[in-house]
């Protein structure tokens, strides 16, 4: 079996195919949620895979978008996926048929911060699903953790 070639035009293909859309609507202007999200989930997975691209490099290869577009489109897909477990889900899926057709694995961060961060998004996202499918099962495992934790004392008037 040979090898695609992990690229922006491979990975505008592929989301095209998963999503049932013609490749040439994620470059046009259209603006309408049906294309915007592949095309936000598209340009998200090029930012991830395909760390050594500039933003203004994907910003051209989604029909000529200006950098702070594309910038939009990876904090909105990330913001979807830590708040929707099916469609962080649809994204692994995704990613994964990538990532085994092309033998690209994602990349990593490399601080020791960077690393707790994401970890901690994965525990939130599993945190959020498990309240979401059974509310009473969350508050039994969670309770001890909120327990020990107090809130924080507000202070009145300016500093």
């Amino acid at each position: 079996m040979t090898r695609s070639r992990l690229s922006i035009e491979y990975i505008q293909q592929q989301v095209a195919e998963s999503y049932g859309l013609d490749v040439r609507l994620l470059i046009s202007p259209r603006r309408a949620r049906k294309i915007t999200r592949p095309r936000q989930v598209a340009i998200w997975l090029c930012a991830k895979l395909l760390p050594g691209r500039s933003l203004p490099e994907i910003g051209r290869a989604f029909g000529n978008r200006d950098h702070t577009t594309i910038m939009h489109a990876i904090r909105r897909i990330d913001t979807l996926s830590d708040h929707d477990a099916a469609f962080f889900e649809t994204l692994v899926i995704i990613r994964d048929r990538l990532t085994e057709a092309t033998g690209v694995q994602p990349a990593r961060p490399v601080s020791i911060v960077a690393q707790a961060r994401e970890l901690a998004r994965i525990f939130a996202k599993a945190a959020y699903a498990l309240a979401e499918a059974d509310p009473e099962l969350a508050a039994r495992t969670f309770r001890h953790l909120s327990a020990s934790f107090q809130p924080v004392q507000q202070h009145g008037g300016r500093r």
